[in-house]
């Protein structure tokens, strides 16, 4: 049954307060190890860690496609990425993006990871997870070492967990209201997920298939 119309609206309210709570948090933490990460050389790798290329990403979203290193984008980029290189026209558009490529390249990278936070968070709130518990659930998820380092290093994979995140929302929310499709946005993160990571289209098609 559907909560009467001023409740709703002020649980709503509440929600949102409570992401940009969580917001202020994700960024406290994150930002202090961005900052030290971009300032030092642990952006210069290729394979860092397991299969995280930050070198390649920092010239990705900073750097003209026609100027990108040879030596760090082997042929197939192209195909498993067909429009990852779109975000760098975003990130171009940042202050000191030229000045400070690892810098910008760090910005991008935890803005996408304090987005699927939030996302996080409000897909806890359609399941049904009381406000309290999903806000430190969203703030455990948040801190834990798969997130954490997704959102530090410059990779495709924060940005593909975005678009992952915002398409099981929106399939959790349709569960709840049959009525709740949202067609155009589905559309635009099925075409989002194959841009970032061809394979990433699996996971919408799965939904369509499953939920839609």
């Amino acid at each position: 049954r559907h909560m009467s119309g001023p409740r709703n609206m002020g649980d709503r309210g509440r929600d949102f307060a409570t992401a940009a709570l969580l917001l202020v948090f994700s960024a406290a933490l994150y930002l202090p190890f961005g900052i030290g990460l971009s300032s030092g050389t642990y952006y210069d790798d290729i394979n860092l860690a397991f299969d995280f290329d930050p070198e390649r990403y920092v010239a990705i979203f900073t750097v003209p496609e026609d100027s990108w290193p040879a030596k760090t984008f082997p042929a197939d980029v192209a195909i498993k990425h067909p429009f990852v290189s779109l975000i760098g026209d975003a990130c171009r558009l940042l202050p000191g993006c030229q000045e400070f490529p690892k810098r910008a390249a760090a910005a991008i990278a935890m803005a996408h990871g304090i987005a699927t936070n939030i996302l996080f968070f409000f897909c806890l709130r359609a399941m049904r997870l009381a406000r309290p518990e999903a806000a430190i659930a969203t703030a455990i998820f948040a801190a834990s070492a798969g997130q954490f380092f997704n959102a530090l290093i410059v990779e495709a994979y924060v940005v593909a967990g975005t678009g992952i995140a915002a398409y099981i929302l929106i399939s959790l929310l349709r569960q709840r209201e049959p009525a709740f499709r949202l067609t155009w946005t589905r559309s635009f993160l099925a075409v989002h997920l194959f841009g970032v990571t061809a394979t990433n289209i699996v996971q919408a098609a799965l939904a369509e298939l499953v939920v839609f």
